[in-house]
């Protein structure tokens, strides 16, 4: 008889609205998430990059910039993938590398070969900063608790 891990006790509340920046054939989707995993509170920005595959929008990354566990998914829809502080330093600033450098990279990471291939790694290396300054600017004043986030 296998044993199966319980599901773990996660509570997502997202803090105010998402925003789709295109770049190339992605889009980013634009969030700030405030989560109790366990009882443990952590907030940050989160990238979820999608793109057209097999004529389906899919999320193909994504980059959790968590405040206390700071972590990506590669594909989108993959257990998230650790980022230990130590090693890469912020979560935020590693994930902007990781758009800015590695883009390709990251999508043959999660299999998706063909669409790597046409990325233009000069344009996201002069557009990055789009990325980037959406978050500043869709960052909520303050991440305050939600006032449900008790219930």
């Amino acid at each position: 008889m296998e044993m199966m891990k319980p599901k773990r006790d996660v509570k997502v509340y997202r803090l105010g609205e998402e925003r789709v920046l295109p770049l190339g054939p992605l889009n980013f989707h634009i969030k700030h998430l405030y989560l109790i995993i366990e009882g443990k509170h952590d907030w940050g920005p989160s990238i979820d990059v999608h793109a057209e595959v097999d004529g389906k929008d899919t999320e193909v990354v994504s980059f959790d910039c968590l405040a206390n566990g700071p972590h990506y998914h590669a594909p989108g829809s993959a257990r998230p993938t650790p980022l230990d502080p130590k090693g890469v330093g912020d979560g935020f600033d590693w994930s902007m590398g990781m758009i800015r450098d590695h883009m390709p990279e990251m999508l043959s990471m999660a299999g998706y070969m063909s669409l790597a291939k046409t990325i233009d790694r000069e344009m996201f290396a002069s557009r990055w900063r789009e990325v980037r300054q959406a978050i500043l600017e869709s960052a909520p004043p303050a991440y305050a608790v939600p006032a449900n986030a008790h219930a």
